[in-house]
């Protein structure tokens, strides 16, 4: 994109728009008014995007299995009501259905692991496997998360 200030003609700023962000962006109230009035834009498609997103924006979260006291003492029927019951809130999450057909072809970032909806990406050029989270999860799962 070109920032017009009208003194110095067209100034190429390169930037993205992610809906990704992890931190706040702080800018100046000139450089603010100088991007809202006086923007040329050029859009680029990204390369790096190595999975086809869902049509909502999925938010998803990695999951740490912590052994609990019961799970030691050999109890583990609580654990399995709650997977079950987790795997039933994604198959039900209509927002979720895209993602299933994906997982149930090949060579793609969606995949099934024990019943559970899951999802493969690269961060930093790392692979990281994450569990998708139905939508009626999402928001607990932010508030613990942040």
């Amino acid at each position: 994109m070109n920032i017009d200030d009208g003194v110095h003609g067209p100034v190429p700023v390169t930037c993205a728009v992610s809906k990704k962000l992890v931190s706040d962006l702080l800018l100046s109230t000139a450089a603010f008014e100088a991007l809202k009035e006086n923007i040329q834009m050029h859009k680029f498609e990204s390369k790096l995007d190595c999975y086809d997103t869902v049509k909502d924006e999925l938010e998803v979260a990695s999951i740490e299995l912590i052994a609990t006291e019961s799970d030691r003492d050999g109890s583990t029927q609580d654990g399995e009501r709650t997977r079950t019951s987790f795997i039933e809130s994604q198959m039900s999450d209509p927002t979720l259905s895209y993602a299933w057909e994906m997982a149930r072809t090949e060579g793609n970032a969606y995949a099934i692991k024990g019943g559970v909806l899951t999802r493969t990406e690269y961060i930093c050029g790392e692979k990281v496997k994450q569990v998708v989270f139905p939508k009626c999860k999402r928001d607990e799962v932010l508030k613990v998360a942040h």
